[in-house]
C-alpha cells in the first residue's frame, strides 16, 4: 500500500458526504446485527416451555363425605 496517501486520508478533513456515507453504513450494519440477535432471541424463546408444577390431591384415597386432605406445602386445605 502507499503509506503516503493514507497519512494524507488520515490527515484531511472528510467531507459531508463521506461522513453521511459512513453514517448510512454504521446504520446497515447496526441493523443487521439486531436482526441477527432478534432471531436467536426469538428462536430460543420459541422452545416450548416447561410444563408449572401442580399439587395434585389423593381424592382417591378419601372416603366420601369426609374433607379433603390437607396440603403439606401450604397447611391449607386442597380444593
Amino acid at each position: 500500500m502507499n503509506i503516503t496517501y493514507l497519512m494524507y486520508q488520515a490527515e484531511r478533513p472528510r467531507t459531508a458526504a463521506e461522513r453521511r456515507a459512513d453514517a448510512v453504513r454504521a446504520g446497515e450494519f447496526a441493523k443487521a446485527l439486531s436482526q441477527v440477535f432478534r432471531r436467536r432471541r426469538d428462536a430460543v424463546t420459541a422452545q416450548p416451555a416447561r410444563p408449572a408444577l401442580t399439587l395434585v390431591s389423593n381424592t382417591a384415597a378419601s372416603a366420601p363425605g369426609t374433607a379433603p386432605a390437607s396440603c403439606a406445602c401450604e397447611c391449607r386445605t386442597a380444593s
